[in-house]
């Protein structure tokens, strides 16, 4: 049986975000293990790690009924990233507040931009949707004071054929 469309289409944001390495030009090297669906994880468990990302689905969609059974359904999901603030030289600042302030706002950039590559590489995520697009983007300025805290807004665009199996 084929798994809700919904469901295979985080999967597949989170199996892309989990690609992230510095070896293919990222900033960020990310792994499977700091990638999760599960938008409930126990804040102890990610400590340790220097950067988690969190796929989950967004508050609103909306649907398009079209003839043939179809439809068009925006769905919206949150890419949310914690990460520690990347050490910077102290040449490239004139102080240490100065460090700690350009290294949150460097990791938040950062951060923003794998997920846009990620997006570029894939927008169908695997053909399984029409496109995705970045809507928005929020910054929660600290986690227990060190943490940069990123959610990425996204819009999905997907095409139901209720003709078909596993297209719903």
């Amino acid at each position: 049986m084929v798994e809700p469309l919904e469901f295979r289409i985080m999967e597949r944001l989170a199996a892309n975000h989990a690609a992230i390495a510095k070896d293919r030009g990222f900033f960020f090297d990310v792994d499977d293990a700091s990638v999760s669906i599960d938008a409930s994880l126990d804040a102890e468990a990610l400590k340790g790690r220097p950067v988690v990302v969190v796929i989950e689905p967004g508050d609103s969609e909306s649907w398009q009924y079209e003839p043939g059974r179809q439809a068009l359904v925006l769905m919206r999901a949150w890419v949310s990233w914690v990460a520690s603030p990347l050490p910077l030289d102290h040449s490239q600042a004139d102080g240490a507040t100065t460090v700690g302030r350009r290294a949150r706002q460097l990791t938040l950039w950062r951060a923003c931009a794998d997920t846009a590559r990620v997006l570029v590489e894939d927008p169908s995520l695997g053909g399984l949707v029409v496109d995705t697009r970045i809507v928005g983007r929020k910054w929660n300025r600290e986690i227990d004071g060190l943490d940069v805290y990123v959610s990425i807004d996204l819009e999905i665009r997907t095409r139901r054929d209720f003709t078909r199996p596993g297209d719903y």
